[in-house]
């Protein structure tokens, strides 16, 4: 017999997502985002920048920002912390160990979002319907 004094084994709100926690949600999605975006320009500014001119690597200042935006937006999307994300926005400033951050970061928000029911591809991620 059970007492109706005990506690319930689920809550009534597991499997609802609340609606901060989506937008911070959509942030990290759209973090994403500028981050693979920013993976490609950086890619592109360096194969320009030894192929063509070396005025072409002035294209990464343009990845820059945006891999800057993105990891500002994942780091807040999946409430990394202000140390690490502060620590991933320096280290976007040493050439050729930026890409590495951003795919490390990339992998962190992309497990994040999977987690949480999101779809996960090349260009971004997806909400779940």
């Amino acid at each position: 017999m059970e007492t109706p004094y005990a506690t319930p084994n689920s809550s009534p709100d597991a499997g609802v997502i609340l609606e901060a926690d989506q937008l911070l949600l959509d942030k990290a999605a759209s973090g994403l985002s500028l981050i693979n975006l920013a993976i490609l320009v950086n890619i592109c500014s360096v194969v320009l920048m030894y192929a063509v001119s070396p005025l072409l690597g002035l294209l990464a200042l343009v990845g820059l920002a945006m891999a800057l935006v993105g990891i500002i937006r994942v780091g807040v999307g999946t409430k990394a912390g202000t140390l690490m994300t502060v620590f991933y926005v320096l280290l976007m400033f040493v050439p050729y160990l930026n890409i590495l951050i951003l795919l490390a970061v990339n992998s962190r928000a992309s497990n994040h979002l999977k987690k949480h029911g999101y779809k996960v591809g090349l260009v971004g991620a997806k909400k779940p319907s």
